[in-house]
């Protein structure tokens, strides 16, 4: 069933494309420790969220957003713990870039994963919908992954050949479907995600609530129609950042990801900045948001072997 237009209104993600990572030392706290894990939970908008702490303080819950390079701090939450400025920023979100503030943190752990000395984006928390975003800077260069269906968040070293995913979802009944991916500006984009005859690039984007795709894609692939009742086309697409794009809301008759095929998916299909800002405005493109990757009970991201893992 397609969402109704107040659902659309209250669903629609804020997200944001961070520039590239700041410099920062990361250190497991025990050397010695294989896997790093964390008890997560989802926010209102069904994104997963892990517990952080900032300077030795929480923790507080910060949305996992496998689509910005660089994690953000709440602006209540930067004053309440009465952070240093940092200075100004530029912060790519959906209708292009915005100079903010930064706070300095001098210590950012989630899982016992420690980074040092970050200058975090400073945002609205009204925006941001939680204490902040957990971006790549603070994931350390780990296989993440986000368990869905028992809400957990394991950090692993980049997986050795001999290991296999199944022994790191403790499911050997389901196998995981894994598929090659490359890096660009820091993010994982797939290249094997298909629409009916249509090769799509997607890109993994856990920070959105909604999954978006372009007019390059809209072109090429079979759409359903919204129900009379549900016409309601034209939707916003509020950022982090303050700004605010439209898209068109309609139905992606099928979206293939590996071997696995969801049917009737909602899409916003709008030009983000982001598609240009990666390259990807004249191709087909897709942001897979948290209303896609729930559907799935496992998603792994392994940063070292530039591979993605979908358990269904």
């Amino acid at each position: 069933m397609s969402p109704s237009r107040r659902e659309i209104a209250a669903g629609l993600a804020l997200w944001a494309a961070a520039p590239a990572a700041a410099r920062a030392q990361s250190r497991l706290q025990a050397e010695d420790l294989e896997e790093l894990s964390t008890e997560a939970a989802f926010d209102p908008a069904l994104r997963l969220t892990g517990p952080v702490r900032v300077d030795e303080r929480g923790p507080f819950q910060f949305v996992v957003d496998t689509g910005a390079n660089r994690s953000v701090i709440s602006d209540v939450l930067a004053e309440r713990l009465g952070l240093p400025a940092g200075g100004p920023v530029e912060l790519h979100g959906i209708a292009g870039a915005s100079t903010v503030e930064t706070a300095r943190v001098r210590e950012f752990e989630v899982a016992g994963l420690v980074t040092r000395n970050l200058q975090m984006p400073v945002l609205s928390r009204q925006r941001l919908g939680a204490d902040g975003l957990l971006g790549l800077d603070g994931l350390g260069g780990r296989m993440v992954q986000m368990d869905f269906k028992r809400r957990r968040l394991r950090l692993f070293r980049s997986r050795p050949r001999t290991l296999s995913i199944s022994r790191l979802t403790d499911d050997h009944r389901v196998p995981g479907e894994t598929l090659p991916a490359r890096l660009r500006f820091g993010q994982l984009t797939l290249v094997s995600v298909r629409s009916g005859k249509a090769s799509i690039s997607a890109v993994v984007d856990s920070g959105s609530q909604v999954t978006v795709g372009n007019s390059a894609l809209r072109r090429q692939v079979r759409l359903r129609s919204l129900a009379r009742d549900e016409a309601y086309r034209e939707v916003p697409i509020f950022s982090v950042t303050s700004q605010t794009a439209y898209g068109e809301l309609t139905i992606l008759k099928t979206l293939e990801i590996g071997g696995s095929r969801i049917l009737n998916l909602p899409v916003v299909f709008s030009d983000l900045h982001a598609f240009s800002l990666w390259g990807l405005q004249d191709t087909p493109a897709l942001l897979l948001g948290a209303d896609t990757l729930a559907r799935y009970s496992i998603l792994t991201l392994d940063f070292g072997r530039h591979q993605i893992t979908f358990n269904p």
